[in-house]
């Protein structure tokens, strides 16, 4: 518990750091260009925003749904959108607005669970819940799942509580040899990707 409110805090003292000036804010508003974060949680906020906690994150789900569906790589082949923001892996165009977003891990992340059989996601939108889809990082040790949406394919992060109810489905190997497998409810036996 304490280790993981360690890493917490180190991860949001190093995020503060990336915040720029209210200068630059100002200046980019006025081009239209906003910038965010998501965090571990699969909370949307804006950059500047300090503290970022539930009182302070971005809740409308309309805003949310139309946000995260409109999310996309942000990469220099892009040539019409601005080079100067290569460092928001993200972006999300929004008619003359463009968003750009950095992520504590994924931008979209695996918010709730459903009897094993849907998750939804923090752009409220609901999967099929697939066991072959799984992932566990070999660096942090956490879980994702395979989603794909209109513009992004990739493994997504499974918040940490969800992540604890399917781990009481996963054999966890006792050698670096043996995959972790997830036991599915008629026994069957899934190997999970690693990372």
């Amino acid at each position: 518990m304490w280790r993981s409110m360690q890493r917490r805090w180190y991860m949001e003292l190093r995020q503060l750091q990336t915040i720029k000036s209210k200068a630059f804010y100002e200046e980019q508003a006025a081009k239209r260009n906003y910038f965010y974060y998501v965090d571990l949680q699969g909370q949307l906020f804006l950059e500047d925003m300090v503290p970022k906690n539930i009182a302070t994150s971005l809740k409308s789900p309309k805003f949310l749904k139309f946000f995260f569906h409109m999310l996309r790589p942000h990469r220099s082949t892009d040539l019409q959108f601005v080079n100067e923001f290569l460092e928001y892996p993200y972006r999300s165009p929004c008619g003359p607005e463009m968003n750009y977003i950095k992520a504590a891990d994924t931008p979209i992340v695996v918010t709730e669970l459903h009897q094993l059989k849907t998750i939804k996601t923090n752009a409220d939108v609901e999967y099929a819940f697939d066991p072959k889809k799984l992932a566990i990082s070999t660096t942090t040790g956490r879980l994702y799942h395979y989603l794909e949406t209109k513009y992004v394919s990739e493994y997504c992060l499974v918040r940490s509580h969800i992540a604890g109810e399917i781990a009481a489905s996963i054999h966890f190997p006792t050698t670096e040899k043996e995959p972790h497998l997830y036991k599915c409810v008629n026994g069957e036996m899934i190997a999970i990707h690693e990372l």
